[in-house]
């Protein structure tokens, strides 16, 4: 770029980087920041990039390039055997200055003198740049190199000037006047930073102790600097973050999630919490609650211990059968025949038959009704057995008594994908009873639909971007859910959050039965330890991709249910979280209409410490084999590499710093 440049201009550029890049900086954000009163100045919302301040708009080169290996192998030549030290430790390098065009300048003059001119170098005419000299920072040592500009031969008028490309063509980042460094040594930090948990100043020091292997005054970047070097480096690759997964898009099909506390500190920080309801939207009923979900659900005129007996009741008869109850527990069998009385006294006509032929079932299909009973046993919704989505399938069977069997066998190869219990209920009660499905087992599987189609819902907002929500530098957050990565809800209140007995309960809404009570130790407190706030993450549990965090005080159901709902148009068919069973609970007391066909499960490595029903148990299903629900443990540990730095810094810098390892 040609520029007729006075040194005014550039006089005034350099008070400016000066004040930008002062070493004294202090990073940190000020305790009192608000989303109201803070300045964000990093983050371009129209563009959705990052962009944190420096002299240079040098774009980093990828470590396996052609352009920065060569550029290494010509800074590791500036060492003691080709250069003078100076005494401070600094190698005095060579002058920096812009190559010589292959044109005039715009005035017509030449940028080179005749061969036989008195005045003729091979560098042609360049000047000092207002005595500026750049300290760049190598491998192996700092090297000051003075800056220069190049004029034409114009010897009539102001003479055409090109500055130095800042670093470009050498593959250097250039962070202001007089500080700058190679590619290379941003690429070194990533590398220790995701292999040794580097922190910033650890990094400093471990430069500066190899600095002083060849010269005892040799000193690397302040920290200060540094830090500021390599977010103004990491920024300059213009980085859009904002990417899906490769093979599901925007519309994944499965995913996991979970919270870890890798976060900022709380006087860092001034996100919005996900749970910000939009008090416009009012305040909507909560329709039915967990009790009134389930297989057993409460009648009118039977009081809440005797709702309990009737479950634990049914839990027991379908475990004995499966051989589950240790010998000391085993009861009378006087007590079991009341007990059994006073279940069909309760079940609903539709069950009663089927329940009255369970000791004269063979021993195939006793098992397979005992493992639906087990399941039915708890108080998790019927829609954990048979989403409403799925009956339909199981419909076509009992529409069509005389079913073709290729017709047959399709229909119960995909039930297994949904509700292998089902499957097997119905295959081996086919094979027992000559080829036919009973009546009563017809009549049975009809009710279990029937209740999961009639399950009533609040119906969703409908899906609009709201301008000015994608901002991690903001909120604290940023989903990779939609194209723009706008939230596209608002959060509703509902009548169970102003219940005195929820707002106690951290982990549950209404309590479960004692055989299938779980829990999670959320933090008992609204903040998360050490004054640190907590990372909640979405991943794609098929393919591993990240779609996105957000900043919480603390951990809790809310942080699944409302971050899907506020920005994923259409919900995946498959969750996998720590504590399903009761992530269930929450969403649907609340957005019930969002989450009615969903299917929640707990991943493997916290599923062996679960009593809840098998619903919650993803590996019973066919077709799940290729899916990671482990993906999110895998991730805390990786996470871990960043935990150090990252709680000293800006909300700014950390969600950058989050989203550029997680995008490597």
């Amino acid at each position: 770029m040609w520029e007729d440049l006075i040194h005014t201009n550039i006089d005034n550029n350099d008070d400016e980087e000066q004040q930008l890049f002062d070493d004294n900086i202090d990073d940190e954000m000020p305790v009192s920041v608000t989303l109201s009163t803070a300045a964000y100045n990093n983050f371009n919302e129209e563009s959705g990039l990052w962009n944190f301040k420096c002299r240079s708009k040098h774009s980093p080169r990828l470590k396996d390039n052609n352009e920065l290996r060569k550029s290494i192998i010509k800074r590791d030549q500036w060492n003691d055997s080709n250069l003078v030290r100076c005494s401070d430790g600094c190698l005095k390098g060579p002058v920096l200055f812009p190559d010589i065009p292959d044109n005039t300048g715009p005035c017509g003059s030449g940028w080179l003198k005749r061969e036989d001119d008195d005045n003729y170098s091979e560098n042609g005419l360049t000047i000092h740049e207002r005595q500026r000299t750049l300290n760049i920072y190598t491998n192996f040592a700092p090297v000051k190199c003075d800056i220069h500009i190049r004029e034409c031969y114009n010897s009539i008028s102001k003479p055409c000037r090109i500055l130095w490309d800042e670093g470009d063509l050498d593959c250097l980042h250039v962070l202001s006047r007089d500080t700058a460094a190679g590619d290379e040594i941003g690429w070194d930090f990533v590398s220790m930073v995701m292999n040794s948990s580097c922190t910033f100043s650890s990094y400093c020091q471990f430069k500066n102790e190899m600095y002083k292997t060849r010269h005892n005054k040799a000193r690397f970047m302040d920290q200060t600097v540094f830090f500021n070097f390599w977010f103004s480096w990491a920024s300059n690759m213009k980085i859009d973050f904002h990417i899906p997964c490769g093979v599901c898009g925007y519309g994944p099909k499965r995913l996991c999630c979970d919270g870890t506390k890798v976060g900022v500190g709380f006087r860092n920080s001034n996100y919005e919490e996900i749970t910000e309801t939009n008090h416009a939207l009012g305040i909507n009923n909560t329709l039915h609650r967990r009790m009134d979900r389930c297989f057993f659900e409460n009648l009118n005129g039977i009081d809440k211990q005797e709702m309990i007996n009737l479950r634990t009741s049914l839990d027991y008869i379908a475990r004995k059968e499966l051989n589950e109850i240790k010998e000391n527990k085993i009861i009378p069998e006087r007590e079991l025949l009341d007990r059994i009385e006073l279940l069909k006294q309760a079940l609903p006509s539709e069950v009663l038959g089927s329940f009255e032929r369970f000791y004269q079932m063979s021993d195939n299909e006793r098992v397979a009704y005992s493992n639906v009973l087990k399941m039915l046993a708890t108080t998790a919704s019927i829609t954990s057995l048979v989403p409403p989505a799925y009956c339909y399938k199981i419909q076509l069977l009992l529409n069509s008594p005389n079913i073709e069997n290729d017709r047959f066998n399709s229909i119960v190869n995909e039930t297994r994908s949904f509700a292998p219990e089902l499957s097997d209920l119905i295959c081996e009660s086919v094979i027992s009873n000559n080829e036919i499905l009973p009546d009563d087992i017809r009549l049975f599987l009809q009710y279990l639909i029937n209740e999961s189609m009639s399950l009533q819902v609040t119906e969703p907002e409908p899906p609009v971007p709201q301008l000015g929500t994608y901002n991690p530098e903001k909120f604290g957050r940023a989903y990779y859910f939609n194209e723009s990565g706008l939230k596209l809800r608002s959060v509703r209140k509902f009548s169970i959050d102003n219940d005195s007995c929820v707002k106690r309960n951290i982990d549950h809404d209404d309590t479960t039965l004692e055989f299938e009570k779980c829990q999670k130790l959320y933090s008992k407190v609204e903040t998360s330890a050490r004054g640190t706030s907590t990372l909640f993450l979405w991943f794609c549990a098929d393919h591993g991709h990240c779609y996105g965090f957000h900043m919480t005080g603390a951990e809790g159901r809310k942080d699944p249910a409302l971050s899907l709902y506020s920005y994923l148009e259409t919900p995946p068919q498959d969750v996998f979280y720590d504590f399903a069973c009761n992530l269930q609970e929450y969403c649907l007391n609340r957005e019930s209409g969002y989450y009615k066909n969903e299917h929640f499960f707990h991943d493997i490595f916290h599923g062996y410490s679960h009593k809840c029903s098998r619903a919650f148990t993803a590996s019973r299903l066919q077709g799940f084999e290729s899916v990671n629900s482990e993906i999110c443990e895998q991730f805390n540990s990786f996470i871990q590499c960043i935990k150090r730095s990252a709680r000293q810094m800006s909300q700014s810098h950390y969600c950058f710093y989050l989203q550029f390892f997680l995008n490597n």
